[in-house]
C-alpha cells in the first residue's frame, strides 16, 4: 500500500557497460532512492523488450526535462525509452466551454494552443499525453486568449472528455468555473449550466472509463439542481476516497452541502484504512476520518451551518480539536 513512499522500477546505471533494474523509493518530494537490491532483483538491460521500458519510463510520471536528463545517463533501449518520452511527453489542458447553449472547447499543450483536429487528437498515442486538468466554463465573456473550437456536444462529452479522463495524475483538476463577478445579475444568472446541460456533463465524467479509479487532486463544483446531488452521492464520493488512497500527499474538494452523513458513511472503506466519525462540540458539524497505516489522513467536513461538504488531506485543523465528540 502506497502512503509517503511508493515502489517504483527504475533504472539504476552501474557503470557505462552494465546497467541493471532496481526497485526505487519514491517520496512526495520525488526524489528517488535505491532499496537495498539482490542479486538475483538485478536483470541485463537488454534482456527486457522496449515496450517494458516505455512502459516503466511512463510509470516515473516525469516532467519532459528530467526525462532528458534520464535519457542521458543512460544506454541502449532505456536511453531511448527516456529521450522517447522527452521528445513527445504532452501536458494537456482541455477547456469547454457551454454558453447559450452552444459548445466549443480548446485544448492546450504547454499553455499553447493545439491546432489539430478533434480527430487527429483522439489519435494521439495516449502514452505520452497527461491531462493537467479539465475546465467547464460557463462565462460568454470570458477573458481567456484562447480561441475555441465549434464542436458538437455529443463530441465532447462521449469522446474528448473521456480521452482526457485516461490520463488523469495526482495534480489534476477538474473544475466548473464561472467567471461571474463583472456581471450584472441577469447576466449572471445566464452563465451558468442548464440542470440538463450539467447532466450531461456529469453523466460523461461518470460514465468515463476509469473515473474513480484514476487519481485526481482537486474537484471543483457547482449546484445546478437535483443533478448536483445525484452526482455528489455514493459513487463521486467514493472516486474521491479512491484518489486520496492513491494520491502522493495531498487532496482537496469542496462543495456547497447537498448530501449527508449517511452517503459518507456507505463509501466503501478501502484496504489498510481505518475511519472514524467525529462531531464539533458546539456546532452543527461532523468530521469523518480515513486513515492509513503509515499515517496518511483524509477528513470530510459536513458544515450543517454554513451548507458545504469539503474533502482535505492533509486534514482540516478542526479534526485535532480535543473537543470533538468520537461517535
Amino acid at each position: 500500500m502506497r502512503s509517503h513512499y511508493e515502489l517504483v522500477v527504475a533504472v539504476s546505471c552501474k557503470n557505462a557497460d552494465m546497467s541493471t533494474l532496481s526497485v526505487f523509493k519514491r517520496d512526495s518530494s520525488r526524489s528517488y532512492v535505491p532499496s537495498v537490491q539482490m542479486a538475483s532483483d538485478s536483470l541485463p538491460m537488454d534482456s527486457v523488450p522496449p515496450t517494458f521500458c516505455l512502459d516503466v519510463m511512463g510509470n516515473l510520471d516525469l516532467n519532459w526535462r528530467k526525462y532528458g536528463e534520464l535519457a542521458k545517463a543512460l544506454t541502449g533501449r532505456w536511453k531511448a525509452a527516456a529521450r522517447s518520452f522527452a521528445d513527445n511527453i504532452h501536458d494537456l489542458k482541455l477547456r469547454c466551454k457551454v454558453v447559450d447553449g452552444q459548445w466549443s472547447y480548446v485544448v492546450t499543450f504547454r499553455n499553447h494552443r493545439d491546432d489539430r483536429s478533434t480527430d487527429e487528437l483522439l489519435a494521439m498515442s495516449r502514452r505520452y499525453i497527461r491531462c493537467c486538468y479539465i475546465v467547464i466554463i460557463t462565462d460568454y465573456d470570458d477573458a481567456d486568449y484562447y480561441s475555441y473550437d465549434p464542436c458538437p456536444k455529443e463530441k465532447i462529452l462521449n469522446q474528448l472528455i473521456p480521452w482526457a479522463i485516461q490520463q488523469l495524475r495526482p495534480s489534476s483538476r477538474i473544475f466548473f468555473q464561472h467567471n461571474l463577478f463583472h456581471l450584472s445579475r441577469q447576466d449572471a444568472e445566464l452563465c451558468f449550466l442548464t440542470r440538463e446541460e450539467a447532466d450531461l456533463v456529469y453523466r460523461s465524467l461518470l460514465d468515463s472509463s476509469g473515473f474513480g479509479i484514476r487519481c485526481f487532486g482537486a474537484l471543483g463544483l457547482k449546484y445546478y439542481g437535483p443533478e448536483s446531488e445525484t452526482f455528489l452521492s455514493t459513487l463521486i464520493m467514493e472516486a474521491i476516497v479512491n484518489a486520496w488512497d492513491k494520491a502522493d500527499n495531498y487532496l482537496y474538494v469542496c462543495t456547497p452541502r447537498y448530501t449527508g452523513l449517511e452517503e459518507v458513511l456507505s463509501v466503501p472503506v478501502p484496504p489498510g484504512v481505518s475511519r472514524r466519525l467525529l462531531k464539533a462540540k458546539d456546532e452543527n458539524k461532523y468530521f469523518m476520518v480515513w486513515s492509513k497505516e503509515k499515517g496518511s489522513m483524509l477528513s470530510c467536513t459536513i458544515d450543517y451551518v454554513e451548507h458545504k461538504i469539503s474533502f482535505n488531506s492533509p486534514p482540516e485543523e478542526r479534526v485535532y480539536d480535543p473537543n470533538n465528540m468520537c461517535l
